[in-house]
């Protein structure tokens, strides 16, 4: 079976009358139904009813028909692919390159390369010059993209760019550069600090809560020394800013609220100045920038010592809320309450077990319950109930959640000692745990209380 045997068959199916498919073939009409009759023996089956008056496609016809459509279809899409790909417009093109090329050749040639070619696909390689002359040679890619010379008679080489050649020399900036760039910077580092003593002055009261804490914990000694490195910064910012900067300037002299209150603070500490220093303002400045930050860096290992120090959950002060989660108010009995999570119902008989499995009661003194009394230090659970649910599972899972108050899990230097059972519970579980601690809601009942509800 020939493509040929499939195009006669095909022109006689579309007119049904073997005349006139073979005037549109341009050959005789019995070479044609010579054909037919030899494809129909090739198959093994009759494709046309003939009589003298009409023919008619049989059922073998009328299914060959759309296979015989399909198979030139497909054929004159190979002849297609196959033209285009010896025309370059299809195919797979593998490129080397350097990587100057990514910013200087391939932003101008990349888009109208895929423009005239979409149906070509690129895969770039980064190489050297000679890694690239050896993969040409080697045929491992197509084309490559460096820098001249490349003389290699066995190679095409096209120039596509040509680069000016500049030269780098040491200099130093001009007064006025670097007084406009160091005023900016000057501005910016400003704006952060005071967004960073902000921040950071409302967490420090939220986690003491009382300004005796600040010397009498080891959270707030921490923050004295941190303040302390952070006032001799702002100093030094001071310092630059009103003092080396104008000098750098034309203008000789700092204006505004903040160098008027520097200029003051500088002569109730240090008294009138004694004429200017012997170094030029720029050497200043550079030695100051760079003490700013080693100080820096200091504020930061003070910060991260913080973050080691910050009391526990159960201290025996007063914390205010630090959380970022804005509370929900959630309602049930005894009004409103804030809350971020609301857990289904449990089951108050399995979260007993779990209880009794996690051994809380070595801590908590349940009220009503036939536990032994607790061993460790921890709060009593009398009326614990009444709090939001989604307030206990915070107090289960989170070692900072300030849910009870009193002795609880804090060492000496107030950081939480508070068991860690997030590796413990399924979700089920810390469900019904839930569930057995709102037992305890302060009114007399007991953990066997009411009815668990099911889930």
């Amino acid at each position: 079976m020939e493509l040929r045997h499939l195009r006669y068959f095909v022109a006689v199916a579309d007119v049904l009358h073997f005349g006139r498919a073979a005037r549109s073939l341009d050959i005789a009409q019995p070479p044609l139904s010579q054909q037919i009759r030899r494809l129909e023996q090739e198959l093994g089956v009759d494709l046309f009813h003939r009589t003298n008056r009409r023919v008619e496609l049989t059922d073998a016809g009328r299914a060959f028909l759309v296979e015989a459509r399909a198979t030139l279809a497909q054929a004159e899409r190979a002849r297609d692919v196959v033209t285009r790909a010896a025309r370059g417009e299809v195919g797979h093109l593998i490129v080397g390159h350097m990587a100057s090329a990514e910013f200087t050749v391939f932003p101008r040639l990349l888009p109208v390369f895929r423009k005239r070619h979409p149906s070509v696909e690129l895969t770039f390689q980064l190489l050297g010059v000679r890694e690239q002359l050896q993969m040409l040679h080697e045929r491992q890619i197509h084309a490559g993209f460096l820098r001249l010379p490349a003389n290699d008679p066995a190679l095409t080489v096209k120039t596509i760019l040509r680069e000016a050649l500049v030269v780098v020399r040491h200099g130093t900036w001009s007064r006025e550069s670097l007084a406009a760039l160091a005023a900016r910077f000057s501005r910016l580092a400003g704006l952060s600090l005071a967004a960073v003593v902000a921040t950071g002055s409302y967490n420090a009261w939220a986690q003491l809560g009382a300004l005796s804490r600040l010397w009498s914990t080891t959270y707030g000694q921490v923050l004295i020394v941190k303040l302390a490195i952070v006032a001799v910064l702002v100093w030094l910012g001071a310092v630059n800013r009103y003092v080396l900067l104008p000098r750098l300037a034309t203008t000789r002299t700092a204006r505004g609220v903040g160098a008027r209150a520097f200029h003051m603070s500088r002569l109730a500490l240090f008294g009138p100045s004694r004429g200017a220093p012997s170094a030029p303002a720029q050497s200043r400045l550079v030695g100051y920038v760079t003490t700013e930050a080693l100080i820096g860096l200091a504020v930061f290992a003070c910060t991260a010592l913080l973050g080691e120090v910050t009391p526990g959950r159960h201290v025996a002060f007063e914390r205010r809320t630090t959380t970022h989660v804005a509370p929900v108010a959630r309602f049930g009995t005894g009004g409103p309450r804030a809350g971020t999570v609301t857990p289904p119902p449990g089951d108050a008989a399995r979260g007993r077990a779990v209880f009794t499995r996690l051994q809380c009661a070595t801590c908590h003194a349940a009220p009503g319950e036939s536990f032994a009394a607790p061993t460790r230090p921890g709060p009593s659970l009398a009326g614990i109930g009444a709090r939001h649910p989604g307030e206990l599972v915070e107090s289960i899972l989170n070692p900072n959640a300030q849910i009870l108050d009193g002795p609880g899990y804090s060492d000496a230097s107030g950081r939480s000692i508070m068991p860690d059972y997030r590796d413990k519970l399924t979700v089920a579980e810390l469900i019904d745990l839930v569930e057995y601690l709102r037992t305890f809601d302060g009114a007399g009942s007991s953990g066997a209380g009411p009815p668990a509800r099911g889930r």
